[in-house]
């Protein structure tokens, strides 16, 4: 059971444009020369995804994809904003959320408004990577996730995959194509883990 990332991006209201605002991985069980390509593409999915319409306040995602990876995604109630989580699939959902949950209330706790002044990637420390690190076990959070009554309450969109969610009236091809996100390595990664089912499959 693992948690790969934590990230949050938003789009700003004063271009328009979607940014990366806060992450953190735990990629240690991917190679090396894995672990680039890897974050370019969680990139490219935080940033075409969070500017979808289905996204709305408040709402709560979860993306299910080959089997094998899962993206909890949890929506700002007050602004154009989520967290992601991205685990692999044995990972629990009511401690994926919890995790997503964490974030945010840091994030919105100590940025407020002024992350809206950033036309721009960064990477704001919020304790992001202490919240990460906390949710590496979940068996050591999910004692307190039972008690917290919200995951329950709150309904979970389900997505059958990446490609679906992505796939808003756009190719998906062309969509990676354009990403300012992914290296031309990134993308040849993309277009052959169609046939290779490699690691960085996670559209």
């Amino acid at each position: 059971m693992r948690i790969y990332a934590l990230m949050v991006a938003a789009v700003n209201p004063t271009d328009k444009n979607a940014y990366i605002y806060s992450r953190a991985y735990n990629l240690d069980s991917f190679g090396f020369f894995a672990r680039g390509p890897i974050k370019e593409s969680f990139k490219f999915l935080c940033r075409e995804s969070v500017v979808l319409p289905a996204l709305a306040y408040g709402t709560r995602h979860t993306v299910i994809h080959e089997e094998e990876y899962t993206v909890h995604i949890q929506v700002s109630e007050i602004s154009q904003m989520a967290v992601f989580a991205f685990c692999d699939s044995s990972y629990p959902k009511r401690v994926a959320f919890k995790a997503t949950d964490d974030v945010l209330m840091a994030f919105e706790k100590k940025m407020g408004e002024e992350w809206t002044k950033y036309v721009k990637d960064e990477n704001i420390d919020i304790g992001i990577d202490d919240i990460l690190k906390s949710f590496k076990d979940p068996r050591q959070n999910d004692a307190l996730t039972r008690t917290i009554e919200k995951s329950e309450e709150v309904k979970v969109i389900l997505h059958e995959n990446i490609r679906k969610l992505l796939e808003n009236g756009q190719n998906l091809e062309k969509m990676v194509e354009k990403s300012k996100d992914l290296s031309a390595q990134s993308k040849m990664f993309f277009k052959d883990s169609k046939k290779m089912k490699k690691c960085c499959n996670i559209f």
